[in-house]
């Protein structure tokens, strides 16, 4: 068996969807699994990511030569809003284009039991795997070394609404602790105004340093990860933060039920002062710290990219046996 692991827009492609698609290739080649990038290459099954318009001509060729389709699902309407400029605007239209494929699929893979829910709440009939994005280890090994300095509320991804920014920012406006967001720099062509009115405007204990080309240097700087995103579908940076041994405060939604327990391997709020409750908690309890750090750790080892291989590897074979 042969697979072609196809994603579009990989020259512009940035976020969690390029480290998903890295990911998932590094778990293939950790199983075993032959593949290629190159749909003109033969192959068997035919794994579709970020679904840009090659990505449907090459659905429709699959289709008519009777090639099994498997169609990650890392978006949908939902979590286009509150992205870019006019993301509001075009969702419904995305969320339409986005159903072309899940419908015509063989299998959906989704990244969580929350994907899978909101695709079937839409009626789509083809059947949802869960596969976890994974946490590449390799890549974060040493990520856990001890720091020294001020006490320092992390996050790392897209600098847009939808991942929380007006809540960081004011946040740390009401605190005296330090936050920093590591994310790539967004084109102003595409990036909403108030996005870049809220990062222009933050107070000086919050930062936004840009891209980090090593995350896990990054993971060194901090004491806590702090994710007030609104909307996710699982969150790659999120349990990078938890194997690196990091406290979690969270945004208390729907998409970590199940796998993320308050008080447990993480904290959950919904308000700005819920969030500040829980940093100047962790602030003045190391031992709370390294306790939540601990068991979020253990719950990231459940991620690895050797387990992501082998589930992509049997969805693969339930698609090819037909």
């Amino acid at each position: 068996m042969k697979v072609c692991h196809f994603a579009d827009l990989q020259g512009v492609l940035e976020g969690g969807q390029k480290t998903s698609v890295r990911q998932q290739r590094k778990a293939l080649d950790i199983s075993g699994v032959e593949y290629t990038t190159d749909p003109s290459e033969p192959h068997d099954v035919l794994h579709l990511n970020v679904l840009g318009p090659r990505c449907l001509y090459h659905l429709h060729r699959a289709l008519k030569n009777g090639t099994p389709v498997v169609v990650h699902a890392h978006n949908s309407g939902e979590d286009f809003r509150q992205s870019f400029r006019l993301s509001n605007q075009l969702a419904p239209l995305v969320d339409r284009y986005m159903n072309v494929f899940y419908r015509k699929a063989d299998r959906i893979v989704a990244p969580s039991e929350y994907t899978k829910d909101v695709l079937e709440g839409k009626s789509i009939d083809t059947p949802v795997e869960v596969v976890s994005n994974g946490v590449d280890t390799e890549r974060l090994e040493g990520c856990d070394e001890s720091r020294e300095g001020e006490f320092t509320a992390l996050n790392l991804g897209m600098r847009i609404e939808r991942k929380g920014l007006s809540d960081f920012v004011e946040t740390g406006r009401r605190s005296d602790i330090q936050f920093k967001w590591y994310g790539p720099e967004l084109n102003r062509l595409v990036q909403a105004r108030k996005a870049r009115r809220t990062m222009e405007d933050s107070p000086e204990n919050v930062s936004f340093p840009g891209y980090i080309e090593d995350v896990k240097d990054a993971f060194r700087e901090a004491d806590v990860f702090f994710f007030p995103t609104r909307h996710e579908n699982q969150g790659i940076a999120l349990l990078e933060a938890a194997y690196c041994g990091l406290p979690l405060v969270v945004r208390d939604i729907s998409t970590y039920e199940g796998w993320l327990e308050h008080g447990e391997n993480c904290l959950k709020a919904d308000s700005l002062d819920g969030f500040i409750e829980h940093l100047e908690r962790l602030e003045e309890d190391k031992e709370l710290r390294e306790r939540l750090g601990e068991n979020a750790r253990e719950m990231a080892e459940d991620h690895t990219l050797e387990k992501v291989g082998e589930r992509l590897e049997g969805v693969y074979q339930e698609v090819e046996g037909g």
